[in-house]
């Protein structure tokens, strides 16, 4: 439960603004309806209009439960307990308290007529003709000491003792205090100056605090709870702020934190954040809330990559995190973090995330990087006009195929995933039904057993020997409680049977879908390695193109290189690269063409390699779920059997030192 005391302005600071000039008398009470529109059968609320102290019994309106409470003007917390469950309503305004609870936070605000005519007590007194022809000072005025200000202007918003709640919004000011400058008072060990000033529109007071720069050693800064859309002005901070709270606004373009390159614990929760990159620069970072946002590629988590330090995150309520393959994807691209979504990552998460993710796009993310390394004329090619550009653009585009590629293949996991657990839950109730005909089986055949050892038991005499009237009957129990275990037997074996059966096809169902989404996999690899190629050819192109004019400018030139400047064949140090290939047509022409078919041979091992696992690790899939589809059949088989033969031997001896006459054993 939570405990925020969250009263508005506290009855002993309230007190002491009571009938002074510029502050209003005993604020009036607001009628004010809190709704609860989530469901449920009971219904309460409490808040921190009443210290937490009372739970409120809402009442039921359809399918809402309402409430209303007269309170004064201020900002309040309050929950709901639905059927016994703490609980925030997320279509409401939230935020987190000291004990990093979430509650719904409510504004009640005194009515003020819109009317303007209504407001013309609001506005100064204009003022008297005869203020406009005082004379000029004089320098015996400017030695005088200032006339003391006025006290209504002394109790200004910067300037009024805090109450208890920090969060408490503060009383209507009034209008003599509107539209004037004002300094906070020194404080002790602040050395800034902070200054503000009021303004009113309409019934709306908004007052603007500017002039942080002299917070050079400010180490933690929270701005939740606002209605922030972008950042600036931060740079000043860049030196020394290590904590950032943006919890609880309507952030979109996190431009500028990059700056904040000290930054170890930055909040984002409940914003508009819908790409990452932003953070790639905050090498220092080590705890990230990302928590309802609008993040909807899984993949975007793997631009986190470089947050090397990162041990907490917090994905949560975006769609990029609503698969169930999200979280091992998460997993695999950062295998440093401690806890994700507020729950332990342990090393066997870790490894399972990397079987399931890493193996499947070693070499995609890398492809663009990978192929210079193999490609063996790249460090003379790169030097030519135009290659670099060319190059940065394919960049540009081969990111957006690998991240398309990734996104894709994340899907078709969780597609498969999703099949294994229907497949899964079928086999498991199938299971389930042939195990409940089977014990209902077994509890018959028992019934029999026992029949037939009361009757053993009941013909018996003092010595454990049966008497010849009794012998008959307690034969025959016997004889029935036999045929019972063969009956069970036949039951046992026929149901396990068609319970391998019902299995066998279950699986082979399973199976298709599974080939089916390999192959789709399969072909989603092909997909993007088209569309590299695609790229390859065009870059590769584009180059030649630009070689060859580059060799016809060089030629024309007499001597042209790639910087403009002239190259003095045979001069200390050899000849420069760029020239020798400018200056030998067959010889550029062959660097392009060794180094295009470096870059395809790459591409077509690593195709080969991911496009042929899918197919593979598909059908080894099917064949381990095979394999223990057998060994639970024969399991099964083996109990079945072992169990009949226990109670046919249980039978056996049950007559045999007991029969009238028998010798014993």
């Amino acid at each position: 439960m939570p405990k925020v005391d969250q009263a508005p302005l506290g009855r002993d600071h309230a007190a002491e603004f009571h009938g002074l000039a510029g502050w209003p008398a005993q604020p009036k009470l607001v009628p004010t309806v809190i709704v609860w529109s989530h469901g449920g059968s009971s219904v309460t609320v409490e808040g921190s209009f009443d210290s937490w102290s009372t739970r409120h019994v809402m009442q039921r309106s359809g399918k809402d439960f309402t409430i209303v409470k007269l309170l004064p003007p201020g900002v309040y917390q309050y929950k709901f307990i639905v059927d016994g469950d703490w609980k925030y309503a997320p279509d409401q305004p939230a935020m987190y308290d000291e004990d990093n609870n979430v509650n719904n936070v409510l504004e009640v605000q005194e009515y003020v007529p819109e009317n303007l005519a209504s407001l013309s007590s609001f506005d100064p007194p204009p003022s008297p003709p005869e203020s406009y022809n005082m004379p000029l000072p004089t320098p015996e005025d400017y030695a005088k000491e200032p006339p003391a200000m006025p006290p209504h202007l002394q109790l200004t918003l910067l300037n009024v003792p805090p109450a208890l709640d920090a969060t408490a919004s503060l009383p209507r000011p009034q209008h003599v205090i509107l539209n004037h400058l004002y300094c906070q008072r020194n404080a002790r060990g602040i050395s800034a100056t902070v200054v503000g000033a009021t303004h009113r529109y309409k019934s709306k007071y908004v007052t603007t605090v500017d002039n942080l720069q002299g917070l050079t050693s400010l180490r933690s800064l929270q701005l939740d709870n606002n209605a922030l859309t972008r950042l600036e002005n931060l740079d000043h901070l860049a030196g020394s702020l290590v904590c950032l709270d943006l919890s609880f606004n309507a952030i979109g373009d996190v431009a500028g934190l990059e700056k904040l390159t000290r930054l170890q614990d930055l909040s984002l929760f409940c914003n508009r954040v819908s790409a990452v990159e932003g953070f790639t620069g905050l090498s220092q970072l080590e705890m990230l809330s990302l928590g309802r946002n609008c993040l909807e590629n899984p993949a975007a988590v793997a631009a986190l990559r470089p947050l090397k330090r990162l041990r907490t995150l917090t994905l949560a309520g975006n769609l990029a995190a609503a698969g169930p393959g999200a979280r091992g994807w998460a997993i695999a691209h950062l295998p440093g973090l401690v806890f994700l979504d507020h729950a332990h990552v342990s090393p066997a998460d870790v490894a399972a995330a990397r079987e399931q993710f890493q193996a499947r796009f070693h070499g995609v993310e890398t492809i663009v990087e990978d192929v210079l390394h193999v490609d063996p004329e790249w460090h003379r090619l790169a030097t030519l006009p135009g290659i670099q550009e060319g190059w940065a653009e394919l960049k540009v585009k081969a990111a957006v195929a690998i991240s398309e590629c990734q996104a894709a293949v994340v899907e078709a996991y969780a597609r498969r995933r999703a099949d294994l657990q229907e497949h899964e839950g079928a086999a498991a109730e199938a299971v389930d039904v042939a195990a409940g005909a089977a014990r209902a089986a077994v509890a018959r055949a028992e019934q029999l057993q026992k029949a037939a050892e009361r009757a053993v038991q009941a013909g018996a005499d003092a010595a454990g020997e049966l008497s010849a009237e009794c012998a008959e009957a307690a034969e025959a129990a016997v004889a029935a409680a036999q045929g019972a275990c063969e009956t069970l037997q036949r039951e046992l074996l026929d149901g396990e049977l068609a319970t391998h059966v019902a299995l066998g096809s279950l699986l082979g169902q399973a199976e298709r879908r599974h080939a089916d989404a390999a192959e789709a996999g399969r072909q989603q690899f092909v997909t993007f390695f088209g569309t590299v190629r695609e790229l390859e050819a065009r870059f590769w192109e584009a180059a030649a193109n630009a070689a060859l004019a580059a060799q016809e400018r060089w030629a024309a030139d007499a001597g042209y290189n790639s910087a403009g400047a002239a190259i003095e064949a045979g001069a200390a140090g050899g000849e420069d690269p760029t020239a020798a290939l400018l200056r030998d047509r067959e010889a550029l022409s062959a660097a392009l063409t060794a180094a295009a078919e470096a870059h395809a041979a790459h591409i077509d091992a690593l195709e080969d390699r991911l496009a042929t696992a899918a197919v593979r690790n598909a059908a080894a899939l099917m064949a381990e779920r095979q394999a223990s589809l057998e060994r639970g059949h024969r399991q099964r088989l083996a109990e079945a059997v072992a169990l009949v033969g226990r109670m046919a031997a249980m039978l056996d001896v049950l007559l045999t030192p007991r029969s009238t006459g028998a010798p014993a054993a």
